[in-house]
């Protein structure tokens, strides 16, 4: 079995995923905050958060090891890592 950062060299795939997993999350607070519990939503909360939460640290060291070797950063991978970062902080927080 190949490592993750075998599979993912794109920068648009990183962008991409990043942005996928701080909607989900930012979509998990505001179903929790307007409390919308629905079976299905239920269902999904229980599949995805954990592997979400595992995977957003890990996108985040690969982010920023792509940052780091190349030159030029798009703005739109740039603000894909603050957003990552973000709700990394806020998950880390929301702990303590």
């Amino acid at each position: 079995m190949k490592p993750i950062m075998g599979k993912i060299t794109n920068k648009n795939t990183l962008t991409i995923l990043n942005f996928l997993i701080c909607f989900y999350l930012i979509g998990l607070f505001l179903l929790n905050e307007y409390k919308i519990d629905h079976v299905l939503i239920g269902v999904l909360r229980e599949l995805l958060t954990i592997p979400s939460i595992v995977l957003l640290p890990v996108f985040l060291f690969m982010s920023i090891k792509m940052m780091l070797k190349e030159k030029i950063v798009k703005l739109c991978f740039l603000l894909s890592v603050l957003s990552t970062l973000i709700c990394l902080g806020v998950i880390i927080k929301s702990f303590v």
